[in-house]
């Protein structure tokens, strides 16, 4: 196996999409995308990790401790408020084609309301991605809301430049999707119900926030 420099979980709607495309920069091909192992799907988790020898970093969706045995690799994810995180998720997987996700295809099937999504359909993202998982796995979390701060840190730890100004896979939503995501987003009864849906996702992200201040 090849030793590891760099691994980074990506939680979607997290910003991860543009970490990847800014870190590639500087690894090219030995920067390798595992998004084979996705926690809350049918994908066998337990499938030990293959990689190529020429791989330096990796990044992808998979649990927090898939890479775990890689003990002198970097290892890092990005956080965002839950229900921020929950609100693009929803809507971002309702512009998003069919690809035998059995959760999507429910989801574009059924059209549940957001706040029934939450409560009845996902269980807790973050669960899913850092249960059972020691926090100090990591060397660095970083967040949404202090990205450009995060990045200048990062790029001091890793000793290269990631460009901040780098933002991929931004949704971009039909007129109707995005009425419906500024009635969610404005209306004081609706997030108050998904922060009560997402308590469990909240639980990690405030044990996350508190170490990473």
């Amino acid at each position: 196996m090849p030793e590891l420099e760099l691994v980074s979980v990506h939680v979607p709607k997290t910003g991860g999409t543009s970490f990847w495309e800014a870190v590639s920069r500087h690894y090219g091909e030995a920067l390798v995308e595992d998004n084979d192992h996705i926690p809350g799907t049918t994908a066998d988790l337990s499938e030990p990790p293959v990689l190529p020898e020429f791989a330096k970093a990796v990044h992808g969706h998979f649990r927090a401790d898939r890479y775990a045995d890689f003990v002198n690799a970097f290892h890092i994810t990005f956080l965002r408020e839950p229900n921020e995180q929950f609100i693009s998720n929803y809507f971002f997987w309702l512009t998003y084609p069919p690809h035998g996700n059995a959760l999507h295809d429910r989801l574009l099937a059924e059209r549940p309301d957001i706040v029934t999504y939450a409560r009845n359909y996902t269980g807790s993202i973050l669960a899913g991605f850092f249960e059972g998982v020691d926090v100090n796995l990591f060397d660095y979390v970083g967040f949404g809301d202090r990205r450009l701060q995060d990045y200048r840190v990062l790029s001091r730890m890793l000793g290269f430049h990631i460009d901040a100004r780098i933002h991929s896979n931004r949704t971009e939503l039909p007129a109707e999707l995005e009425a419906q995501r500024k009635d969610v987003t404005t209306n004081p009864r609706i997030l108050a119900e998904l922060k009560d849906a997402l308590r469990e996702d909240y639980r990690y992200y405030d044990l996350f926030r508190s170490r990473w201040t």
